[in-house]
This record gives structure tokens, C-alpha cells and sequence, in this order.
């Protein structure tokens, strides 16, 4: 069974941060010698050339990496020996390429936005389509009439008693 291109890079690189901590820093990269991949494929018999160089190109065109590639930063090789210098095309082509990754993110941003904001209009205008249901109406409650008062008299009423006679 054979690898896939992704999973060998994956391999590769982790072996290269592994071996090389120094060179292959994540976090910060330092700018590689140039013709490195001849050095790594010494090192490392069992690697493919169109691998190896596969994985470097990926390394070399992080952002982190192309922010390191400055006119007269220092490149260095493998056993961590300064190896020459940036060159100001060298220079000029990383800072050209980091704009154009910048772009490119802005407009994945800009896409995405633009997405979600469509995918609203189209839920607004699909909930303003649907008909409203049609509430029924809530059932009266039938009172029982009650009675009036009776009218008040304008005149007062004298109540007497009879007296019983002994």
C-alpha cells in the first residue's frame, strides 16, 4: 500500500522538526541555504527527491516563513552555520508572495461574508413567502347574565312592628 502525497509530506516534515529544531521551527522559521533539499537527501536515504522538495516547497511558502525572508537576513544550512544571505530578489519575491497570500485570505473573508449574508437574504425572503398560519380565534366565554339591582327607592321605607298585647 502506498502513501498518499499529503501523509508522506506530513511524515517527512514532522521528521524534519524532529531532527533539525533549530531550522524547522514552527513558530519561527529561519531562511533555509539555498539547494538545502541536495543536504536533506543525503541525510535522510529513504526520502523521495519529488517528496522532499514537495515539503520544503510547503515550509518555504508559509507565512511565517516568507515574513523571515528579509533583505540581508541570514540563510543557514544544516548543521546551523550561517550559509549566506537573502538576496534582494529573494526578498522582494517573499514580500510579493505575502501580499498575495494576504489578499487571498482577505478575499476568502470577503467571499465568506458575502456568503452568509446571502444565505440570510435567502432565509428572510423564504420565511417572508411562506403564509402566516391563521390563528383561530380564542372562544368567547359565555357569562351567565347576572341581575340588575333593583331600583332604590327615592323614599325611605319605615318597617314597624306590631306590638303583641299581653
Amino acid at each position: 500500500m502506498t502513501e498518499s502525497k499529503r501523509s508522506a509530506s506530513a511524515r517527512i516534515r514532522a521528521a524534519l522538526i524532529e531532527r533539525w529544531p533549530a531550522l524547522f521551527n514552527t513558530s519561527a522559521p529561519v531562511p533555509l541555504s539555498i539547494g538545502i533539499h541536495e543536504s536533506l537527501l543525503q541525510e535522510m536515504p529513504g526520502v523521495m527527491e519529488p517528496t522532499l522538495r514537495n515539503t520544503l516547497c510547503q515550509w518555504c511558502s508559509r507565512p511565517a516563513y516568507l515574513l523571515n525572508l528579509q533583505l540581508g537576513a541570514s540563510r543557514y544550512d544544516l548543521s546551523g552555520a550561517i550559509a549566506g544571505g537573502v538576496s534582494e530578489e529573494a526578498a522582494t519575491v517573499a514580500s510579493e508572495r505575502l501580499a498575495a497570500l494576504k489578499a487571498q485570505a482577505k478575499a476568502r473573508e470577503e467571499a465568506k461574508r458575502h456568503a452568509v449574508q446571502e444565505e440570510k437574504a435567502r432565509a428572510d425572503a423564504k420565511a417572508a413567502a411562506q403564509p402566516k398560519p391563521i390563528k383561530p380565534p380564542k372562544p368567547v366565554k359565555a357569562e351567565t347574565p347576572q341581575p340588575k339591582p333593583a331600583a332604590k327607592p327615592s323614599t325611605p321605607i319605615v318597617i314597624m312592628k306590631k306590638r303583641r298585647s299581653q
